[in-house]
């Protein structure tokens, strides 16, 4: 005999909660559709041609490429190990509306990353605002990935009945 049912805050307070490992999801691999769009619009290109229109590859612009695409997994260690405490401090829930700011913030960033007039020299190094505006919304959006990693789940078993904590923390 099971007591219980799926009430509706239970429900709406499990979709709010999702939506946040949703935005983790999908700033882990939101780079890699458009990458070439967000490389020739932050002038990171893999190759550039010279003026012989030989195609050169540039190795420095990959190594660029690959810092602003794994900075993500370095601010999400960053938060997993500071939101636990925060977590603990503020309260679950508090703490997952503040998060929620953060990925806000980190994705108003990335999304500015484009608007800056970034004039460039000799056309072939990266324009330092723009990418400078996009690392700065990956890290943010990295801190805030790896709070709800480590803060989802507990609050998913805390507002969760004993019979469907196993169901919604999966």
């Amino acid at each position: 005999y099971i007591e219980g049912r799926l009430s509706r805050p239970l429900v709406q307070s499990v979709c709010v909660v999702l939506l946040s490992s949703l935005m983790h999801g999908y700033n882990c691999g939101n780079m890699n559709t458009s990458a070439v769009a967000i490389r020739a619009t932050l002038s990171v290109p893999p190759v550039a041609l010279t003026p012989e229109s030989e195609t050169v590859p540039l190795p420095t612009n990959d190594s660029i490429w690959a810092f602003v695409v794994c900075i993500f997994c370095l601010g999400a260690m960053v938060g997993c190990n500071s939101s636990a405490q925060l977590a603990e401090r503020w309260g679950r829930k508090t703490f997952l509306l503040w998060n929620t700011v953060v990925f806000v913030v980190g994705s108003l960033l990335e999304a500015a990353s484009v608007l800056p007039d970034c004039p460039l020299s000799g056309g072939w190094s990266p324009c330092q605002t723009r990418l400078g505006l996009l690392v700065g919304g990956r890290v943010l959006s990295g801190i805030a990935g790896g709070g709800v990693c480590v803060v989802v789940p507990t609050y998913l078993g805390e507002v969760a009945p004993a019979h469907l904590r196993g169901v919604l923390g999966m």
